[in-house]
């Protein structure tokens, strides 16, 4: 995992100014599913990401850069982690695309979702749960060799406060983790650049 960390613009005066930063990112790498494989499709994914930087509110890159066809994301919700794969429900947002709650990524692309109101303080947990539909998948994008503990259930269970029926890494193997790319969060602050890049040895649980 590359954790990278954005923050502000080299001014000499301070300002109020609004901007995105890059809080928390993964290194997409290709993977093929393979003959007799389970398929990808039909099931939610709960990412649990830890952020650097802290902001007011969050968009969340979802990338299929690697696959061989469209990807469909039917629904997907950002919250804070309450520890255990269950979310805190009042931070509980759909995040939208477009103003939609669904998107169709192309291959070889990846999409921002929507800013979404979410006040979230630095080196927290949060949770990003996403639905993939019934489709065929060829070819996964995601990141080997995840160290934290990510979910996943059959069936539409995105919008779920507690943990999912199921533990595991992306896409039932547990070297795979998903498809969400990185996050963004709004920041007011003008500070100088820091980059931070680390193997994510965490074990969130």
């Amino acid at each position: 995992i590359i954790l990278l960390v954005l923050n502000g613009t080299l001014a000499c005066a301070q300002t109020d100014r609004a901007h995105w930063v890059g809080t928390w990112a993964a290194a997409p790498l290709e993977k093929a599913v393979v003959p007799g494989q389970t398929s990808p499709a039909n099931a939610t994914y709960r990412n649990i990401v830890h952020i650097s930087l802290g902001g007011d509110a969050v968009r969340v890159q979802f990338t299929n850069e690697f696959g061989k066809s469209d990807l469909v994301v039917a629904s997907a919700h950002l919250a804070l982690s309450a520890g255990k794969g269950a979310i805190q429900p009042s931070t509980d947002h759909t995040l939208t695309f477009g103003g939609k709650a669904q998107v169709t990524i192309p291959s070889g692309a990846a999409i921002f979702s929507d800013p979404a109101p979410l006040r979230a303080s630095a080196f927290s947990d949060l949770a990003i749960s996403f639905y993939l539909p019934e489709q065929s998948i060829q070819q996964e994008t995601c990141h080997p060799l995840s160290s934290a503990t990510n979910f996943v259930a059959p069936g539409d269970d995105a919008a779920a406060n507690e943990p999912l029926a199921a533990r595991s890494s992306y896409f039932r193997h547990p070297d795979c983790a998903p498809n969400t790319g990185s996050c963004q969060i709004v920041t007011h602050t003008d500070r100088v650049i820091i980059a931070v890049f680390a193997d994510d040895a965490r074990q969130v649980d």
